[in-house]
């Protein structure tokens, strides 16, 4: 990707690429890599407060983790995420790292420790995988088993349900597909390049 495009142009393709299945409500939320180098006189935290994704069906953006090279933005569905993080079985895992109740403070808490893991070296925040909707055993087998031993690797680290993570699977990966097409289309009638 070289840099002839415009920040949104840019910002436009990792949405595509990286939070499709969220913006479609098929996932509570999803992580995305924003490199600065591809950026040109820009302010996430403006571009965040200003409503980036407020047409996009009712999506949030925050900032996890903001290093010189890079944001590491946390895309979620509200609604979808607090209905997740209360199912009984992700509930019972998250309070073995928080017994904080309301939504905002449950992503702080998970900023906060994104940010000592990075700066101090920490013990990694695996309840990250609830948020992002990973099946609660596997965001377990992914702990007990230190990443390795898994029965398939996509989207994330699967350690007991192949064929329910392999239809997740497939699905995000036609709604990215979708997605991408979308952007392409968009991108070509604009007469822009990427």
């Amino acid at each position: 990707m070289d840099n002839t495009y415009s920040n949104e142009t840019y910002l436009q393709y990792i949405l595509a690429n990286c939070a499709a299945p969220v913006l479609a409500k098929k996932k509570p939320a999803g992580l995305m890599t924003v490199w600065k180098h591809h950026l040109h006189n820009f302010d996430m935290n403006e571009y965040i407060q200003t409503g980036a994704l407020s047409y996009r069906n009712d999506s949030s953006m925050e900032i996890l983790l903001e290093t010189k090279l890079y944001y590491l933005l946390f895309c979620y569905q509200e609604e979808r995420l607090v209905y997740e993080l209360e199912n009984i079985k992700n509930s019972d895992m998250l309070s073995e790292y928080t017994s904080l109740t309301k939504i905002q403070d449950k992503i702080d808490l998970l900023k906060e420790k994104m940010h000592t893991y990075w700066a101090i070296g920490s013990d990694f925040p695996h309840e990250v995988g609830l948020f992002l909707g990973y099946p609660v055993w596997d965001v377990k087998g992914f702990i007990e088993h230190k990443g390795q031993q898994y029965k398939l690797c996509g989207y994330w680290k699967v350690y007991d349900d192949v064929p329910g993570a392999l239809c997740k699977f497939e699905e995000y990966d036609w709604i990215k597909k979708c997605a991408l097409e979308r952007f392409y289309k968009d991108l070509n009638r604009n007469n822009q390049k990427i």
